[in-house]
């Protein structure tokens, strides 16, 4: 009789801790389950009970162990299985997440909530098509199910399969239309689309239901950007930044849609947030020293200029070594390796270091794309006297050879992909079979420029309609030889296009829709580079109007120098 009663005592408790715990009266729902097992330290029902007030306080480690606990005596329980890999889940244990799902439905196999957190799990252990797999399972099930639908969205997303994602974040939005994240991820699969203006329609609908979302006034940003709409970017990233301050993408896309529309003064500041930004590619700062921003003399201070970026960032920065050194600063210049040869005579203004080596000691550092900061630069005040870079006169010797001028011919140089490490070299590469109305022009001879696996490409020519030149071209500074033989580089925006102009090359640089900042909006001419002709895209994607364009040009000059 005594332990029926303390049973019935206990179940009451449980009931009344539940009842606290639906009012988020979680003190007296602990007090009580803490109760129930002073009495039964394995009471799974006070267990199961405990560990859900801890999960709603967040105290999810008190959680973890009070799901074990419950297991031991409740080792086939589906339910506590699937809370277990629930809190897991939100500790960041994926894999042992997935685990408890995993024991979970081999007891129990249509749970839906446990498929779509599974799922869930796959998806953070970048296992994308399993977890495609897993909510593709949950929706046999359940059709409707919102969220087995918004998650398989973005597994398809994760997989750059642009268009089924969309589809799904139709389905999930058709089912409940307020469903905020998944009118958020459909604005990102069509602006993966390139399909910016219905992705800004999106976060605009989003921005109705919820004004104050971060991410779809930043998101609304980007979009506009891609649509040349900078001034009223900017205004969407300062929503954004209304609302979360220290949003480190918000400032940097920010800085990229004021530089483009030649607002320096604004522009550089914001560009220093790039490197908090979790896209940021460089590697980190290897000096510890005070960062020199300009603010205070360096004269007879050494200053590390640390690189970052790209070949093509490092060319246009380099303008600005010179004027360190003429401030009386004892110039110290961190290089990538590979363009140890081509920057070899700004062995004059500094001392070159190499990313591979140790550094020199010095008294501050400055990243280099952080120099036009440091020197308050300004669309007029861009220091562009030509030529900054020189090829080497040997090497230059010896590509005359090769390269022989003819009588009324035109030497061209032509790069037609850029690296395909660079994360929007799909859009800004054009491909040979755009170019191919270049090779008809009478009176220019064509030299490859292009290097890497790109170089294949020429393959589908003619023999003789281009002279391939990639198996020599081993460093940038057999690239800059040749350039210095040529009477003009047509080229997508790489670091070739950095190159030719920083050695005052006429060169005609092929700019997708929306191009790069440093390219500023609406001219066909570079503060940055005066040897520079710019061929825009007149609208996303139409390589075939800027080849046009190139062509009239080139047979408008009728081999002539351009």
């Amino acid at each position: 009789m005594r332990m029926a009663t303390r049973d019935r005592s206990s179940a009451e408790a449980i009931r009344q801790a539940a009842l606290c715990l639906q009012r988020g009266e979680w003190l007296n729902a602990e007090g009580i389950c803490r109760y129930v097992l002073e009495a039964s330290p394995g009471h799974a029902e006070a267990l199961e009970l405990l560990a859900e007030v801890c999960f709603a306080q967040d105290r999810l480690a008190e959680a973890l162990s009070a799901y074990d606990q419950a297991l031991e005596s409740k080792p086939r329980d589906p339910g506590t299985l699937y809370n277990r890999g629930v809190v897991l889940e939100r500790l960041g244990r994926h894999a042992d997440a997935l685990a408890s799902f995993d024991h979970a439905l081999a007891l129990q196999p249509r749970d839906v909530a446990a498929l779509v957190n599974r799922g869930n799990a796959l998806h953070a252990l970048q296992r994308f098509a399993e977890a495609l797999g897993s909510f593709d399972r949950a929706l046999a099930i359940a059709p409707r199910n919102v969220e087995a639908r918004y998650n398989r969205g973005n597994a398809l997303l994760a997989m750059d399969r642009y268009e089924e994602a969309l589809a799904s974040f139709d389905e999930a939005i058709a089912h409940r239309q307020d469903h905020a994240d998944a009118m958020l991820n459909r604005g990102l699969a069509l602006a993966a689309l390139g399909r910016h203006a219905e992705a800004l329609e999106s976060y605009r609908q989003l921005l109705v239901i919820d004004p104050r979302c971060v991410e779809a006034h930043y998101n609304s940003g980007n979009a506009l950007r891609a649509l040349e709409r900078d001034a009223e970017a900017v205004a969407s990233y300062d929503a954004a930044l209304g609302l979360k301050p220290e949003h480190p993408d918000a400032h940097w896309n920010r800085a990229w849609a004021l530089l483009a529309l030649g607002d320096y003064e604004r522009g550089w500041p914001e560009h220093e947030w790039r490197s908090k930004s979790p896209r940021w590619l460089a590697p980190p700062p290897r000096s510890a020293a005070p960062r020199w921003l300009g603010e205070s003399d360096c004269r007879d201070r050494t200053l590390l200029i640390l690189s970052e970026q790209g070949t093509g960032d490092t060319v246009q920065y380099l303008r600005y070594v010179p004027l360190l050194a003429a401030r009386g600063a004892r110039v110290v210049l961190e290089l990538p390796r590979s363009v140890e040869r081509l920057c070899a005579p700004y062995g004059k203004w500094a001392t070159l270091a190499f990313d591979d080596e140790p550094l020199p000691s010095h008294d501050l550092q400055c990243p280099i794309a952080s120099l036009p900061l440091a020197f308050r630069t300004t669309v007029e005040t861009i220091p562009a006297q030509l030529p900054y870079l020189e090829a080497d006169p040997a090497l230059v010797a010896q590509w005359r050879e090769t390269l022989a001028p003819a009588e009324g011919v035109l030497r061209a140089g032509l790069v037609w992909a850029g690296n395909p490490k660079q994360g929007s070299e799909p859009r800004r590469g054009i491909g040979l079979e755009p170019c191919l109305p270049l090779f008809e022009v009478a009176g220019v001879r064509w030299h490859s420029l292009q290097v890497g696996e790109r170089a294949s490409d020429l393959a589908r020519l003619a023999p003789g309609a281009a002279l391939d030149l990639s198996a020599r071209l081993t460093d940038f500074a057999e690239t800059a030889a040749v350039i210095a033989n040529l009477d003009l580089v047509v080229t997508t925006d790489t670091a070739v296009a950095h190159i030719a102009g920083a050695m005052g090359k006429p060169v005609w640089i092929l700019l997708m829709f929306a191009a790069d900042w440093r390219w500023l909006r609406g001219r066909d001419d570079s503060p940055w580079y005066p040897s520079a002709r710019l061929f825009r895209q007149p609208s996303r994607g139409d390589w075939r109007g800027v080849i046009s364009r190139v062509k009239s040009e080139l047979e408008r000059s009728k081999g002539a120098r351009p």
